[in-house]
């Protein structure tokens, strides 16, 4: 439903999928996108500045053997989940690429995806960067808010270089949390407005679950804040708490639709 309504990641252009901490932003763009770019055939390189590649290897594990994370982690496993672990160990889609280099730079970025390119024999499909506000600026001394202009801008000038669509996550700043409508908006993004000028689509993730104990923590929201090619709104989706990952609603239910600009 996401990709009827953007498009889907398109070449060229740079995606932001921004949430607060712990919301499940890194789970949505390995475990659902990475995957699915993998599954299509495409290249995708994972850049995780701030998590381990096992943690993520984790993650992708518990999601499509339908395990407790919790359990994937301590090894804690009945007879069944051990089945299910190995056949999702051997069945993840093969050429998913993930770089766990820890503050890495955009020229440690573009270096390495004109090395898998080399090993692959055929050109990066997706670039997904966890997340922007931790790379590493080539200037220290420089303002923090220019730092991630810089940041901002050279991944939307790789997106355009390598022809492939650039996804960066990014941290919504506590000004969400202030509100009684905690749902992101594009103004909460964090440290920088260039974020907001330069990416093409913006994509907002929201579990109310997590400031309201009524609601389920089973649901979830995608709105579209900005959208240069089509439309924006809010899109629900199912959250599964122990597996750490996302899907569609059995009957998707889209809101709110008006013509993007």
């Amino acid at each position: 439903e996401l990709d009827r309504i953007t498009g889907g990641l398109r070449r060229g252009e740079l995606i932001l999928l921004a949430s607060r901490p712990g919301v499940g932003k890194t789970s949505m763009a390995v475990c659902n996108m990475a995957t699915a770019a993998a599954r299509s055939g495409a290249v995708p390189v994972v850049f995780s500045l701030e998590m381990p590649r096992m943690q993520l290897a984790e993650r992708l594990v518990a999601a499509w053997g339908d395990v407790s994370g919790e359990r994937v982690k301590t090894g804690r496993l009945n007879a069944d989940e051990w089945e299910r672990v190995a056949y999702a160990g051997s069945h993840l889609p093969a050429g998913l690429w993930i770089r766990d280099k820890a503050g890495a730079s955009l020229f440690d970025i573009r270096v390495s995806c004109r090395r898998v390119e080399a090993k692959e024999k055929k050109p990066v499909g997706l670039i997904i960067v966890d997340y922007v506000q931790i790379m590493r600026p080539a200037d220290r001394s420089l303002p923090r808010e220019q730092q991630v202009a810089e940041f901002s801008r050279g991944l939307k000038l790789l997106a355009r270089d390598l022809d492939c669509p650039v996804l960066a996550l990014a941290q919504l700043s506590r000004e969400a949390e202030k509100r009684a409508d905690k749902r992101p908006l594009l103004s909460d993004l964090r440290e920088s407005g260039a974020l907001e000028a330069d990416a093409d689509v913006v994509i907002g993730l929201h579990r109310e679950g997590m400031y309201d104990s009524t609601k389920s923590p089973c649901n979830a929201e995608l709105l579209v804040l900005k959208n240069r090619q089509g439309a924006m709104g809010t899109l629900s989706v199912d959250f599964s708490p122990t597996r750490t990952a996302f899907g569609d609603v059995r009957q998707p239910q889209t809101t709110n639709w008006q013509t993007g600009t």
